[in-house]
């Protein structure tokens, strides 16, 4: 792909040329401002430093996050699988915590870390997370993490164990 291409999908020249005719109309309002208000020229100044500063910032975030309005996720499952998405969300599971506490009558600890990770990324919003109750069949059932992904619909599994103590 060539890089007049990259430029256009990530939305680059859309992104600069708006924030540059924001930071005309915010430079050509600073000198009559300057005298109306006594501005000192230090503070004029620091103002055009912003604004170069903004504008370079403008394109590292159109660079980074104007794809098609798209966010990327990285890390697959494992490579080379290819698992049928739900719209332009990937899919994340989050699997029942191992309780490793060497008390078995604790494993709430984990089921309240699981249930408090499938909560924070619940608010993403790029992201598509399985519910509680669709992955707690993978608690006693375990099977290769690429066929859970796959039954689940997802690209992305989170695996993990909780202790308390000892």
């Amino acid at each position: 792909m060539s890089l007049l291409q990259r430029l256009k999908e990530r939305k680059l020249v859309q992104w600069g040329l708006a924030y540059l005719a924001g930071a005309f109309f915010v430079y050509t309002g600073l000198d009559p401002a300057r005298e109306t208000w006594g501005i000192p020229e230090t503070v004029i100044r620091g103002v055009h430093i912003l604004l170069i500063a903004g504008f370079l910032v403008t394109l590292v975030l159109a660079w980074y996050h104007g794809e098609r309005g798209r966010q990327r996720v990285s890390g697959p499952v494992e490579p080379g699988t290819a698992v049928a998405q739900r719209g332009d969300r990937p899919g994340v599971a989050v699997l029942p915590l191992d309780n490793f506490s060497p008390d078995p009558n604790d494993a709430y600890f984990a089921d309240g870390v699981h249930e408090e990770i499938i909560s924070k990324l619940s608010r993403v919003s790029g992201l598509r997370v399985i519910s509680r109750n669709s992955v707690m069949r993978y608690r006693e059932e375990r099977k290769l993490t690429r066929e859970v992904a796959g039954e689940l619909g997802v690209r992305f599994i989170v695996e993990g164990s909780a202790r308390i103590g000892g």
